[in-house]
């Protein structure tokens, strides 16, 4: 080939394409052509491979040769096998691609702190009279009521579930929710104890009915059950890809 009659880029021999698991691919190509046409040329960032629709251009070189010839080095990144994503309508309107998604589990442990009600009784004896004008003794009892705080510790397992998106129409929601069927199942949950501490005492000496309507007023004080729960998670943006991550665990 004589460069001097090139009147176009050509992609050299040594395409590298690479397929990873639970990431992008990516793909570098090499073009030789004039270096007067190499603005023309050259990919522009985020546009599409003409083979492989879904791996879009994330960065290019530009090489300038002898005889005016000028080399381009362009690499996408993306899904180079769109079998292998699932379409999905998105929260809010659009339509996005997703790739399969990758499961972590690990352990994962805590402690907070409640406020939990509290209620104790006594009885006190004093002297009376019965009817017929006889000493007797008495027993009342009384109780105690207020607050204690209270420490649950436990322990359980955490889901992390990675994946890619592409978003086609619309963007990507905050949160991206898709695989909470995956990760809610495979969160589990143990308390392994509940330390009491400091005593608030709201009533003392009261009477059995003072004492049960104070009893009632105070359903916010109960300790809630650990329950499975959406935590949060991450998207970090690549080109026109998202790296997601959901997060699932155990939560009060």
């Amino acid at each position: 080939m004589i460069f001097s009659t090139v009147s176009t880029f050509v992609e050299q021999v040594g395409r590298r394409q690479f397929w990873r698991y639970a990431e992008l691919d990516q793909m570098t190509t090499v073009f030789n052509g004039p270096s007067s046409l190499v603005m023309q040329y050259k990919p522009q960032v985020d546009s599409p491979h003409p083979e492989f629709p879904l791996m879009f251009c994330i960065d290019s070189e530009v090489t300038k040769q002898a005889a005016l010839i000028a080399e381009i080095s362009a690499t996408y990144a993306g899904i180079m096998d769109s079998s292998t994503v699932t379409k999905l309508t998105l929260v809010g309107g659009g339509s996005s691609y997703v790739t399969k998604p990758v499961l972590s589990i690990n352990p994962v442990q805590g402690s907070r702190d409640f406020q939990r009600v509290f209620q104790t009784s006594y009885a006190t004896a004093s002297k009376g009279k019965d009817s017929s004008d006889n000493t007797i003794t008495i027993l009342t009892t009384l109780y105690n009521c207020g607050t204690q705080t209270t420490t649950v510790h436990y322990l359980g397992t955490q889901v992390t579930i990675k994946y890619q998106a592409y978003p086609i129409t619309g963007i990507i929601p905050v949160p991206m929710i898709v695989y909470n069927n995956l990760g809610m199942p495979r969160v589990t949950w143990q308390v392994l104890s509940e330390a009491l501490g400091m005593i608030s005492l709201v009533l003392q000496g009261a009477d059995a009915g003072s004492a049960a309507e104070w009893m009632a007023q105070q359903a916010s004080y109960q300790i809630p059950p650990l329950f499975a729960a959406y935590l949060g998670g991450t998207q970090q943006q690549r080109g026109l890809w998202y790296d997601i991550t959901e997060v699932y665990g155990p939560t009060f």
